[in-house]
């Protein structure tokens, strides 16, 4: 693949430089290496469109948010989804993982 089928709607770029993960309106996820610009691996993430990522301080992990609020948290090294979080409806603006490097299967979810 050359990258997203569809327009990109949300971008992130790891605190190392090394990775960026890109989420489409197709819900498509695609980890890319900075460094080349080649994809690490496409995941078909959301039913919706992505509309916000956000990457872990240490890049272990990362989360996305489609359009109908869903929150999912992945790991990068394989891209295994590690929890699913439902029911926020749109409360749920925007992502931002200033302390994801603590999270793990049992995450919790806060709104602001």
């Amino acid at each position: 693949s050359n990258g997203h089928r569809s327009g990109v709607m949300s971008v992130a770029v790891s605190s190392s430089g090394e990775i960026i993960v890109s989420g489409g309106e197709d819900g498509e996820i695609i980890v890319w290496r900075v460094d080349n610009g080649r994809i690490i691996r496409t995941i078909n993430a959301h039913k919706d469109a992505i509309l916000s990522i956000d990457i872990s301080l240490d890049d272990r992990w990362f989360a996305t948010k489609d359009w109908n609020g869903i929150i999912k948290v992945w790991q990068v090294s394989d891209g295994a989804l590690l929890a699913t979080i439902r029911g926020l409806n749109n409360q749920v603006i925007w992502l931002s993982a200033p302390y994801t490097h603590y999270l793990h299967p049992e995450v919790t979810a806060k709104v602001y």
